[in-house]
């Protein structure tokens, strides 16, 4: 049995959990339909560590649920096979998020994959905080967790050795194995990013939200009818990446195009847009957002 690590905001109190709850060892700590009564009480019970089955096969939750917990990660991720760290072919500068193994709710930090040897070590840049690095410890215990191709990969490994010089990265142990999971669909992520939004041939723009990001294209809700099926449209908007802003001015397609009424009886656009002509800049680091936040929920 494979177990990923809760967040709190996983469990409400008050309501039925819809799975058994374990420790970082596969002990059951909460059987499926326990109720946490007060705050204090999951605030207890999640500094102990508490983890669930990973997504995939036995996961019984219904498409709702599974949306909820991804927290906006509109991906289909199914546990298919094991694999070593060489037979992924996982790319130099593919971005790596590692989490202290030992405690679920410690900050998650994004490292970058520098390279390998083959049985003996991994080579990642070090982790850092606001530009300055992170003491970490040796013999230190991660998950480790990246995206390479269509496929997420998990993996646990210790800190053999951090080094400074000449400059920072860290040695970790080679992995003994790898858990490779399937994405069944393409990655698409909620957001709720601010960006201006008009014609390509007009500077006419209105601000606007883009409500899901993925490497093919956008959802955006307008205020103002200011489109039509396949028009070409200019989207501006600003993403931190890497601690640092980042412009993108893209050009795309509008494929989708239909009005949406609130409760409040205000009508707004949602457009489907499609990405074209994405400078290799541009892709890499909409692929790095796209990948993090991804990772996230894995």
């Amino acid at each position: 049995m494979n177990l990923s690590p809760l967040r709190k905001t996983d469990i409400k109190v008050g309501a039925p959990l819809p799975w058994p709850v374990y420790d970082n060892r596969h002990k059951l700590l909460l059987r499926e339909g326990f109720v946490v009564e007060t705050a204090r009480q999951l605030d207890q019970l999640m500094q102990s560590g508490m983890y669930r089955q990973m997504l995939g096969a036995g996961d019984t939750a219904s498409p709702e649920e599974k949306d909820k917990r991804g927290a906006g990660a509109q991906t289909h991720i199914e546990q298919q096979k094991k694999m070593t760290f060489a037979e992924i072919g996982m790319d130099i500068g593919t971005p790596i998020q590692l989490q202290n193994s030992d405690n679920p709710s410690a900050a998650k930090h994004f490292v970058r994959l520098i390279g390998y040897a083959e049985r003996k070590s991994l080579l990642l840049t070090h982790p850092s905080e606001d530009g300055q690095i992170l003491f970490i410890k040796e013999g230190s215990g991660f998950r480790c967790s990246a995206f390479h191709g269509k496929n997420a990969y998990t993996f646990d490994a210790s800190v053999i050795k951090p080094q400074l010089l000449p400059y920072p990265y860290l040695h970790l142990e080679y992995p003994a194995q790898v858990f490779v999971s399937m994405i069944r669909k393409a990655y698409r992520i909620k957001t709720a990013v601010v960006a201006s939004v008009g014609p390509a041939d007009s500077d006419a723009r209105c601000a606007c939200h883009i409500q899901d990001m993925s490497m093919s294209g956008f959802m955006i809700q307008s205020p103002e009818d200011i489109s039509s099926l396949n028009e070409k449209l200019h989207v501006a908007f600003r993403l931190s990446i890497e601690d640092e802003p980042s412009v993108f001015e893209l050009d795309t397609i509008v494929r989708n195009y239909q009005p949406h009424i609130a409760d409040s009886g205000k009508t707004t656009w949602r457009l489907g847009v499609e990405l074209t002509g994405l400078e290799k800049e541009q892709r890499r680091l909409l692929e790095i957002y796209i990948y993090r936040n991804l990772l996230e929920h894995i």
